[in-house]
C-alpha cells in the first residue's frame, strides 16, 4: 500500500494564507526597548559641561594646567601687592627703636650733624634692605599739638636688617632744622636731664626676597638725656672790665660731668644765666662762654 502527497499549488498556497494569516513577530518589551537605547554614561560626568574633568587624560591635563594658570594669574599680583606689604606693615608697627648711644656736633641756627648707634627690635623673621629716605622729625605732643608738630627732617642712609634679631645701624646724617623754637625747646629738656622723646615718620622702600615694597613707618625713639653736674670752675682770671656796658671778661676752667650717652661736640659759645644761689631766684648776670683755642 502506498500513500502519495500532494503538492499545493500556488493559488491554494495564497487561500491558506488568507484563511490562517502570517505569524507575527513579538515586540519587545517597552522598558527593555528603551533601555538598548539609552546613551553611556561615564562615570562622574554628571553634565556635559563636566568632560574636561572626565574625559581623556590629556583633556584633563589641560583643564587643570588651565586653572593653575589663572590662579596664578589672579593671586600672585595680591599676594606680592597686598598680602605681603600688608604683613610688612604690621611687622614695621611692632619694631621698636632704641638709641644706645649719639653724637651731636658743629651745631648752626639751621642744622646740626647727628651720628648714632641704634638698635632695632622685634624686626620680624625676615631679612631685608631698606634705601635711603627722607624722615620728618616731630616734637613731643603738647597740648596743642598731640601729635607734636614738625621740626625738621633728615635723610637716613641705607641699611640692612637681619631676620630672627635685633639689628644694630650705624646711621650718619644732618638734621635740618625748621622750628627753631620748638627744637631749642626739646634740647633744653635733654639738658636738663628729661627724657625727650623724637617721632619720626616717612614711606620707606624695603626690599625683601629681591622685591620692593613700599610701606609708612611712624616711629618714636628716645634721646638719652643729657644731664650736666658737678660744675667746677678753676684758674679763675678776671682780665678786664668794662663799667659802661656792666661787662667783666674772666678766664677761666670749667668742669662738669654727664653720665649720658650722649656726646655734645663743637657747640660753639655757650651763653649761661649766672646766680648767686642753687635756688635761681638772685641773678647776678648773663656770661657767654666759648671753647678756648
Amino acid at each position: 500500500m502506498s500513500e502519495r502527497t500532494s503538492i499545493p499549488d500556488a493559488k491554494t498556497l495564497q487561500r491558506l494564507r488568507s484563511d490562517y494569516g502570517q505569524a507575527q513577530s513579538r515586540e519587545a518589551p517597552v522598558s527593555v526597548a528603551m533601555a538598548q537605547h539609552e546613551p553611556h554614561k561615564e562615570p562622574g560626568c554628571v553634565k556635559k559641561t563636566h568632560r574636561y574633568f572626565c574625559g581623556s587624560v590629556k583633556a584633563t591635563s589641560y583643564t587643570m594646567l588651565a586653572m593653575i594658570s589663572f590662579a596664578a594669574l589672579f593671586w600672585v599680583p595680591i599676594i606680592w601687592y597686598v598680602i605681603v606689604p600688608a604683613i610688612l606693615n604690621m611687622l614695621a608697627g611692632a619694631t621698636s627703636v632704641n638709641i644706645k648711644s649719639a653724637t651731636m656736633a658743629d651745631p648752626t641756627a639751621t642744622n646740626m650733624k647727628v651720628s648714632a648707634v641704634v638698635e632695632i627690635n622685634n624686626a620680624g623673621p625676615f631679612g631685608c634692605d631698606i634705601d635711603a629716605f627722607n624722615a620728618t622729625i616731630h616734637s613731643p605732643p603738647e597740648d596743642s599739638a598731640p601729635n607734636g608738630r614738625p621740626i625738621g627732617w633728615m635723610v637716613v642712609p641705607p641699611f640692612t636688617l637681619k631676620g630672627n634679631g635685633p639689628g644694630i645701624i650705624n646711621p650718619t646724617t644732618m638734621v635740618h632744622v625748621t622750628d627753631a623754637a620748638a627744637f631749642n625747646k626739646m634740647a633744653k629738656g635733654m639738658l636738663n636731664g628729661d627724657d625727650v622723646p623724637w617721632r619720626m615718620t616717612s614711606e620707606i622702600t624695603v626690599w625683601s626676597m629681591g622685591i620692593p615694597f613700599s610701606i609708612s613707618i611712624d616711629k618714636q625713639a628716645v634721646f638719652p638725656p643729657i644731664e650736666l653736674t658737678n660744675y667746677a670752675t678753676s684758674n679763675l682770671e678776671m682780665s678786664h672790665g668794662n663799667t659802661t656796658t656792666n661787662q667783666l671778661v674772666i678766664d677761666a676752667d670749667v668742669s662738669f660731668y654727664s653720665s649720658s650717652p650722649m656726646r655734645l661736640e663743637g657747640f660753639g659759645t655757650i651763653k649761661a644765666e649766672l646766680y648767686y644761689s642753687v635756688a635761681g631766684n638772685d641773678q647776678i648776670g648773663r656770661a657767654s662762654c666759648r671753647e678756648r683755642v
